[in-house]
């Protein structure tokens, strides 16, 4: 038996006094009702009504019993209507997961904005390179950047492209010489950071829209954190990618220089990965739809900033005769 319907059935002919009354008001037949109050006693071993053929009143093991039912359905249609309000309402805390350079560099700073708009929302957030299972890790959403994302049982939702620039320090420039040309670049000593090429040892460099591809002949270094490979750049140890949000603050104190600044490295997409469309909970449609507007302005506008110190920056370091 549906033991919340015969609570309910039972909690209403208790407030009708009458199995007739609690009929009409169920839209149901007497004998659904008899049926389910006569089905709740036997699961109970005890009888909770007092039947007559004027009245019905309670015994007192059923008065014990309505106070209990009432109890528990009052809590049910509570968190019933608190579910509906998720999906409507954006409230409760989400729990994210984010790659490193989302993370730290974009979605730290674009959290405290959401907030604003909707301070009933909290965040917990796991920055790892690792992709987790958002169902078995309990995840509202994972945010990843990647080259594409492999078939799954999740939904994802792309909102914008990451744009990499090359960068080297001015101390190896000076050593080595600043490539001029895609083909000297190859001669250079290059650092891969990996998960931003979608073929090891080969960068995929864009111009205006012509991507063109250099073969890495030396790779002193290949590693898998962004904030890793700006402190080998700053070392001296060759020439490598930065995203231009990162490349900035590294700019700015003037520890680095850009490469060959009308190119891009093949910029990866950034990925929000969630369970399911369907009653989507408001506080993740509300959060995705606010980065879906900022995430690409705050590329575009990172990528302008890139491009105003490679206009400031000498044209050309002249290093030893090869």
């Amino acid at each position: 038996m549906d033991i919340l319907h015969a609570m309910r059935i039972f909690s209403e002919v208790a407030s009708a006094g009458s199995f007739t009354r609690a009929a009409d008001t169920l839209s149901s037949s007497m004998a659904s009702v008899s049926r389910a109050i006569t089905s709740l006693e036997d699961r109970l071993h005890t009888r909770l009504l007092q039947r007559s053929t004027r009245r019905v009143s309670l015994t007192e093991a059923g008065e014990r019993y309505l106070i209990r039912c009432r109890e528990v359905l009052r809590l049910i249609e509570d968190a019933e209507a608190e579910a509906a309000h998720a999906h409507i309402v954006p409230f409760g805390t989400m729990r994210l997961h984010a790659t490193p350079g989302l993370g730290q560099h974009y979605l730290s700073r674009m959290i405290p904005g959401y907030v604003a708009n909707y301070p009933e929302v909290s965040f917990d957030m796991s920055i790892s390179p690792r992709v987790p299972d958002i169902i078995e890790e309990s995840l509202d959403i994972s945010f990843v950047a990647s080259f594409g994302l492999e078939d799954s049982q999740f939904l994802s939702r792309r909102l914008g492209s990451t744009k990499m620039v090359l960068c080297a320090s001015l101390s190896y420039l000076q050593t080595h010489g600043t490539p001029s040309c895609l083909d000297e670049l190859s001669n250079h000593k290059c650092l891969e950071l990996a998960g931003t090429t979608s073929h090891r040892r080969v960068w995929t460099l864009d111009n205006g829209g012509k991507e063109v591809n250099v073969d890495l002949k030396h790779i002193p270094l290949r590693v898998d954190s962004v904030d890793a490979m700006a402190v080998a750049i700053r070392e001296g140890m060759g020439v490598g990618p930065l995203h231009a949000g990162v490349a900035i603050s590294h700019l700015g104190e003037g520890a680095i220089r850009l490469v060959l600044p009308d190119y891009r490295l093949k910029g990866l997409d950034i990925f929000a990965i969630y369970s399911s469309r369907r009653f989507l909970d408001a506080k993740v449609r509300t959060f995705i739809d606010f980065l879906r507007d900022r995430i690409p302005a705050a590329l575009d506008e990172e990528d302008q900033a890139v491009f105003r110190f490679a206009s400031d920056q000498p044209l050309h370091l002249t290093g030893p005769t090869r």
